[in-house]
């Protein structure tokens, strides 16, 4: 039995199911709501901040991770369409 096994069959049930689906659904929407005209500040208050992490802001621990790796359609598009729901599963 390999190690990952070991690991899989101590940790696997504080696995989350379909994460990637998850973090690539947020960075999706952060990404529409980035481009809108109310929500242009919106990466900003998403990206991780030491200091603002020490002033109280802790949701900022998990939320850098829905930040879009890009700000150009195109790209974000080709990366979004990798995700398939059935392989996660």
């Amino acid at each position: 039995m390999s190690l990952l096994d070991k690991l899989e069959r101590r940790f696997g049930r504080y696995a989350i199911a379909n994460l990637i689906v998850l973090v690539v659904g947020g960075q999706a929407l952060a990404f529409v709501m980035a481009h809108t005209p109310e929500g242009a500040g919106i990466l900003a208050r998403l990206a991780f901040s030491a200091p603002r992490i020490a002033e109280g802001q802790i949701w900022r621990l998990v939320t850098f991770v829905f930040i879009p790796p890009t700000t150009s359609i195109f790209v974000a598009l080709s990366n979004f369409m990798w995700v398939d729901p059935s392989y996660a599963g």
